[in-house]
């Protein structure tokens, strides 16, 4: 995140977000939602800092029972 007094961006990237630092082992989603690998059957899920900040206060969080087991791109949960 570039903050006030950080670096100027070029001409033709102002406007734009700074692209983002992601480490190697997320997977992102195009909704903001990232997924790292723990072990074999285990993750752990998040969302992006711009998630955090549209969303703004989170008061609900839904998630699955433990040891529940999902496909590739299946909804398991959400955030108010």
């Amino acid at each position: 995140m570039i903050r006030a007094g950080g670096p100027r961006l070029p001409p033709a990237n102002r406007g734009r977000p700074p692209t983002a630092d992601v480490p190697k082992d997320l997977k992102c989603t195009r909704d903001h939602a990232w997924v790292r690998p723990l072990g074999s059957d285990w993750v752990r899920v998040g969302i992006t800092d711009h998630a955090q900040r549209q969303l703004g206060d989170i008061v609900y969080v839904e998630l699955p029972k433990a040891g529940a087991r999902f496909e590739t791109s299946e909804p398991f949960g959400g955030v108010e």
